[in-house]
């Protein structure tokens, strides 16, 4: 291989054209720690010709299946073994590891073992011209001499649609990728999607001035002063779906609620937890969430979910009796697809029910892909005629879906706290406003039939390491800086939920507070006294006990604002009012031939 393969040659827009990758994709890999490129004096990113190669590798990876946890493993594993036989820069690790992994070949280079076929990178015919060994011998683009022909192939395909657009760096990322049709996607006050359509060439007013709404008819925004407000695209997140008609055509844009005169409306829960994350830079610190995310994927009839399990699988079997099987792969891939790093995906320990991980992501990029996560869950399995739900407990005798919230604490420079002592005050602010967070984070009747006894759910106010169902566990050590938050069900509100942690936390840090002893034992193979003695505290056990809690917390009120707060608690207080006067069919079954 020649010497000049690691000399960084290469523009990311070059990248782009010799890959069929996006510029956003590729910077997802290097925020995985994939790729390293160089950069110039001006911080402007170049690439080697062995940077692309890693870059193909990684794409044919994640054709065959694997996500970003396994590749990273398995690049860096070839790179050790590559190292200890020879000391010197080689071939990229998948050629030291016997050739490129088997993909489908297609088009004009079928039989010569290209993967995916070189025409997928080009849009077109590739250009025929030698290469010189190595992956240049399967990708001659990656001569410089070809880079002409290879904008020129890409150009044909995708670009097409960017000598129609307006000017402007947002507009040509669509057009680079080739999408057609923007979403506007936000979460209204009780955690409902909600979003709107525009055709790309109409979607620069998204992000400058935003797109009007009716604000009278949005659950949260009700008084006639509000009645004309803004949806204004987020400027940094930018996803492409890789579904609709054709598919890749379609993105999702986060979106946050301005008022008419071009000010962050005080309700909008997206700007709650903008102002929950920015008070970390105060005290010096950097938190991180990561989800794991469980739903169940049921059948239909006539239209209709029934509870009829489709399969008899448990937790972690990869069975082809699993109908839900391929259509939790097709999430997986999907996500992966979108930029959002999915850690594992398995099925869980009920019948039918599954379970996403996410990967760490700061407080708004985090709640931004929750958001996107359950929309694909809902989008594939519409299309493979399943229903998906998440909520907490859809069957009597099953578990019930939960969402456990998982922290990682990162001092900064100039922190007065290290790692162990912020995550102990942020582990015991966690618990000393629990009750009261389960009114963001169980935010439904059907919540707190999840929290009970038997169901490895919390029912509890405990932490531990290795303990019986403790609300938070402790991840190894102090040091390590990790909590799991083991209460939250997927129903919650991605942003509402996450800023009240961070500020639930944060308070623990500001007044010093110390979390009691751990709890390792079962709780309720305690007597009632020793419970009393050990002051262990119980959850809410139902959406009225939780509300009551939250009415007196001071926290919530600022963490959601006045209004939001008076009416979130107004909307859910009505909620279960309606519910507590309904006459439920177990009562009748129970009561009417008796009584």
């Amino acid at each position: 291989m020649s010497r000049h393969r690691h000399l960084p040659l290469y523009s990311i827009g070059a990248v782009c054209n010799l890959t069929g990758l996006s510029q956003r994709r590729i910077r997802y890999y290097e925020q995985a720690g994939l790729l390293r490129p160089a950069r110039t004096s001006g911080n402007q990113r170049r690439y080697s010709q062995a940077d692309v190669e890693r870059l193909l590798e990684i794409k044919c990876l994640l054709q065959q299946g694997l996500h970003i946890g396994e590749i990273r493993e398995r690049l860096n594993r070839d790179e050790r073994r590559r190292e200890e036989a020879a000391g010197l820069p080689g071939p990229a690790p998948a050629l030291a590891a016997g050739g490129w992994p088997h993909v489908p070949a297609t088009g004009t280079d079928a039989g010569r073992g290209v993967p995916g076929g070189i025409d997928r990178l080009f849009r077109g015919p590739a250009p025929d011209v030698p290469g010189v060994g190595g992956v240049r011998s399967l990708y001659p683009a990656l001569d410089p001499a070809v880079l002409y022909h290879a904008r020129r192939h890409r150009r044909r395909g995708r670009g097409r649609a960017a000598m129609r657009q307006p000017p402007g760096e947002r507009l040509q990322r669509l057009a680079e990728d080739g999408v057609r049709v923007v979403q506007l996607l936000y979460v209204d006050m009780l955690g409902v999607q909600k979003g709107l359509t525009l055709p790309a060439r109409q979607a620069a007013s998204a992000w400058r001035e935003g797109v009007r709404v009716d604000g009278a008819s949005l659950e949260g925004f009700i008084r006639v002063e509000e009645r004309e407000m803004r949806l204004r695209a987020d400027p940094e997140a930018f996803f492409v779906l890789p579904w609709g008609e054709p598919a890749g055509t379609l993105a999702a844009v986060p979106a946050s609620i301005y008022d008419r005169r071009g000010r962050p409306f005080g309700g909008c829960p997206r700007e709650r937890l903008r102002a929950a994350a920015a008070l970390l830079d105060e005290w010096k610190l950097r938190v991180e969430f990561s989800f794991e995310i469980e739903f169940y994927l049921l059948r239909r009839r006539e239209g209709r979910p029934v509870l009829e399990a489709p399969d008899r699988v448990g937790y972690m079997d990869l069975s082809v009796r699993d109908a839900g099987e391929p259509v939790r792969r097709q999430i997986a891939m999907a996500l992966e697809e979108m930029g959002l790093a999915v850690e594992s995906a398995h099925h869980a320990v009920a019948p039918a029910q599954h379970e996403l991980d996410l990967g760490w992501q700061p407080p708004l990029v985090a709640a931004d892909h929750l958001m996107l996560c359950k929309l694909a869950v809902y989008e594939l399995a519409e299309r493979a005629g399943l229903h998906a739900t998440f909520l907490p407990k859809p069957r009597v005798g099953d578990h019930g879906s939960g969402l456990h919230v998982r922290m990682r604490l990162i001092p900064q420079e100039g922190c007065a706290l290290d790692r162990a002592a912020a995550t102990r005050h942020w582990l015991a602010g966690l618990l000393h406003h629990a009750r009261p967070l389960c009114a963001l984070t169980n935010p439904l009747v059907n919540s707190y039939k999840r929290l009970v006894p038997g169901y490895e759910a919390p029912v509890h106010v405990i932490w531990g390491r290795e303990g019986h169902a403790p609300l938070v566990r402790l991840i190894d050590d102090w040091d390590r800086g990790e909590l799991e938050l083991r209460g939250p069900d997927p129903c919650c509100h991605p942003y509402l939920a996450l800023a009240a942690l961070l500020r639930a936390g944060l308070d623990g840090i500001r007044r010093g507070l110390l979390p009691p002893p751990p709890v390792e034992e079962n709780v309720l193979e305690m007597s009632p006294r020793e419970v009393a003695a050990r002051r262990i505290e119980a959850l809410p056990g139902s959406l009225g006990e939780a509300l009551d809690d939250m009415r007196v917390s001071t926290l919530l009120r600022e963490t959601l604002g006045e209004y939001l707060f008076n009416c979130y608690l107004e909307a859910k207080r009505m909620e279960w009012d309606i519910y507590r006067v309904q006459v439920h069919q177990w009562e009748l079954d129970q009561y009417l031939p008796v009584f």
